[in-house]
């Protein structure tokens, strides 16, 4: 699985280095590290198995060749005890995936190694190019198997060959002192190894860094996908409901009076009508100011909510005119809801710096006749029985 630790935005994010082939971007390598964690662990624990048994085949395959000679025993038991210690290190790497990422206890362990390597070579017999193999290979394991360490192995590669080739020159590997053509040969596989190890890292690099930018373009795709569809319903809720108070408009409301008047009559039930209209409003715009009128709004709007049902149907069908289709209602259930609607709305007190501004409603009801009228003739009586409160003294219900 690919980690999303401390990805980047942007395409420099995914730059390579000329020279070691890593991401340029700290963040970016650190989370292609994580992303390849459980398959470097792999490779790591398949070169350290490799690497554990070459040290005793080679020396079974001394001993079968030249004998057991002074001190064969010891060696041959300190090779596989190199074996050993391999092994238990693999162990210990599957326990803690995390432990190879100690730059320092890494270096230290490819340095022991080394230096056992060229111990072991001066000090034992056996052919010469069997020693080499056993360096070489040791080195080119080092480059290939140990995972996003290129620079810290070819230090360690280069400080092993120099003091290789220095004992080598120097005291008898084996049977034979190295020759210019052996070091030769060595420098070039290991610069081979180096060269190849850089392009595989290059190459793994890549090809995380296409999957990158591929999930990169998939998520600007879907964000931007996400974003037409917020403003498509954005453009779709500010075409069916008021800005000031979030109720249906005018047109939406009728359609949605319509669809409950139609249910109605499937189902053979009564439906009421409510009309509401702010008493005196003109006068609480002209002396608290328009911010006040707003507010006295919101608060009709906010009461309503809060006294009807969810299945009512309110809207804003003019500047102070409220109207709520209230399905399942006949006239005498929907009288008693609007005269508690009718009552929360006188008790709001909007604050204000001359004081506190209170206001009251007019409220006209009726009962649609489902079968043989439309939402505006309902509308219309309601309308009419609303005029009738006014009339009456304002603050008050009217039904007919």
């Amino acid at each position: 699985m690919v980690s999303d630790v401390g990805q980047p935005q942007g395409h420099h994010g995914l730059e390579l280095g000329r020279i070691w082939g890593q991401f340029r971007d700290p963040d970016m390598e650190r989370g292609f590290r994580e992303a390849r964690r459980d398959a470097d662990v792999r490779r790591l624990s398949i070169g350290l198995v490799f690497g554990g048994l070459t040290f005793p085949l080679f020396g079974l395959t001394r001993v079968i060749s030249s004998g057991v000679g002074d001190g064969g025993w010891a060696l041959l038991a300190s090779e596989f005890g190199m074996l050993i210690l391999t092994l238990l290190v693999v162990v210990q790497i599957r326990r803690e995936p995390a432990g190879p990422r100690n730059t320092l206890w890494v270096t230290l362990a490819e340095l022991a190694a080394t230096s056992i390597v060229v111990v072991l070579a001066i000090g034992s017999p056996g052919h010469l190019y069997t020693h080499n193999l056993e360096f070489v290979g040791l080195m080119l394991g080092m480059l290939i198997f140990i995972p996003n360490r290129v620079p810290c192995s070819l230090a360690v590669v280069v400080v092993g060959g120099i003091a290789y080739a220095i004992a080598g020159t120097t005291t008898p590997v084996g049977a034979q002192r190295l020759g210019l053509e052996d070091v030769m040969t060595i420098a070039v596989i290991l610069a081979v190894g180096l060269w190849t190890t850089v392009l595989l890292e290059r190459s793994r690099r890549e090809e995380y860094g296409s999957f990158v930018a591929e999930r990169r373009s998939r998520q600007r795709l879907e964000a931007e996908m996400d974003q037409r569809e917020a403003l498509q319903e954005e453009l779709e809720w500010m075409a069916s409901h008021d800005a000031l108070t979030d109720l249906y408009n005018r047109r939406a409301f009728l359609e949605q009076a319509d669809r409950v008047l139609a249910g109605a009559r499937r189902r053979e039930q009564p439906v009421s009508v409510l009309l509401l209209d702010a008493d005196e409003f003109k006068s609480i715009n002209d002396m608290f100011g328009h911010h006040t009128g707003d507010e006295a709004i919101r608060a009709i709007g906010r009461q309503a909510k809060l006294c009807l049902r969810a299945d009512d149907v309110i809207g804003r069908v003019g500047g102070e005119e409220f109207a709520v289709v209230m399905p399942a209602t006949n006239l005498a259930l929907a009288e008693q809801v609007a005269s508690r609607l009718r009552e929360q709305i006188g008790a709001v007190v909007i604050e204000h710096p001359d004081g506190g501004v209170s206001f009251t409603v007019s409220i006209g009801i009726t009962e649609c006749r489902i079968w043989n009228e439309t939402i505006q003739d309902a509308l219309q009586r309601a309308d009419a029985a609303m005029y009738e409160a006014k009339l009456a003294g304002r603050n008050r219900v009217i039904g007919v």
